[in-house]
């Protein structure tokens, strides 16, 4: 609906209010589009991802969608690097539901880990990323 509303309108912006994006109109409308029609949740449009702490990124406006937000600490990646795994795992939260139990999953790469842990009433999941050299520099 904000997708064909931005178009009907010839908005140039479409301002997302869960996550206080203000996103350009075309992109806002591919992105909602090529998710309608079978691609991966837009989490980069309709969710904000705060990455001006060193080593961590947080979210806000994916518990519109899941009842969760993110909390992500990522020593050994940049902001970057971490947002593909974070992406992926928005995506999973949009689509899926939210996270209730402690769980790993693999990462991108060999020997990459992710540790989440959900805080229960917070509506915030902890994830940790590593990998096996973590252990290695410890």
């Amino acid at each position: 609906m904000a997708a064909y509303l931005a178009d009907a309108l010839s908005a140039e912006c479409v301002y997302w209010s869960p996550s206080g994006n203000l996103i350009e109109s075309g992109y806002f409308k591919d992105a909602i589009q090529s998710f309608v029609d079978g691609g991966a949740f837009p989490a980069l449009a309709l969710v904000r991802f705060d990455t001006s702490k060193e080593w961590v990124t947080s979210s806000t406006g994916l518990d519109w969608f899941s009842g969760q937000e993110i909390a992500a600490s990522h020593p050994q990646l940049s902001a970057r690097d971490a947002m593909y795994r974070l992406v992926r795992i928005a995506h999973d939260m949009a689509m899926i539901g939210p996270y209730e139990n402690e769980s790993q999953l693999d990462g991108l790469i060999e020997g990459e880990r992710l540790s989440m842990k959900s805080e229960g009433q917070s509506g915030v999941v902890h994830i940790r990323i590593s990998s096996t050299t973590d252990a290695l520099l410890h």
